[in-house]
């Protein structure tokens, strides 16, 4: 499966201090010649770099509202609610899961958007997304490692590109090198001032 499957990762910033947000962006999209509306997705699992993160599990929802769309996006909003650290619930809680419609027509392009905000410092990046697929009975995991994908030739999506409107979709360019991870640091200076 994964030869087909085409993905970009983006953070909006790089370098933030610990405590701040950073918008993200995964696109996932097929080749227009593929169509894989007929399978069953429930779920989609967003891994991070940092181990002691459960994955972002986003299920199936079957709200169609805009699966005529070639390019869809979906607002995650925080998603630093949904995940769980070693001890715990990370700082915002935990929420519902967020839902989306899981659904690959030929040429379909779904942007997931959402903040992400780290309480320590360290690197952050997505490195595996697993689409889940119900056949009768069966749960199918299909694994994608983001690392492998994200710049490998036709597989790959425009990645200096940042959604921001799908009607019509328009992009602005993201300018920075390094855009796929995001390093969280401590603002020493600032802690330090009166």
């Amino acid at each position: 499966m994964s030869p087909t499957v085409r993905t970009s990762v983006r953070f909006w910033e790089t370098d933030i201090y610990v405590g701040q947000s950073t918008a993200f962006q995964l696109t996932i999209s097929m080749p227009g010649n593929i169509a894989l509306s007929s399978l069953s997705f429930v779920s989609v699992s967003i891994y991070f770099s940092d181990d002691a993160l459960t994955p972002l599990v986003i299920h199936h929802s079957n709200d169609t509202s805009d699966s005529d769309k070639k390019v869809r996006r979906v607002a995650l909003g925080d998603v630093s609610r949904f995940l769980l650290d070693v001890d715990g619930p990370t700082e915002g809680g935990v929420g519902e899961s967020p839902q989306a419609y899981l659904r690959w027509g030929s040429g379909v392009l779904i942007v997931f958007m959402g903040t992400l905000q780290l309480e320590v410092p360290g690197i952050l990046k997505l490195t595996k997304v697993v689409l889940t697929v119900k056949q009768n009975s069966w749960l199918v995991e299909l694994p994608i490692e983001l690392n492998e994908l994200q710049n490998y030739g036709d597989r790959a999506l425009e990645t200096s590109k940042w959604l921001t409107s799908v009607d019509p979709p328009q992009y602005v360019p993201v300018k920075r090198g390094d855009s796929t991870t995001a390093t969280y640091v401590h603002d020493w200076w600032c802690s330090c001032k009166p």
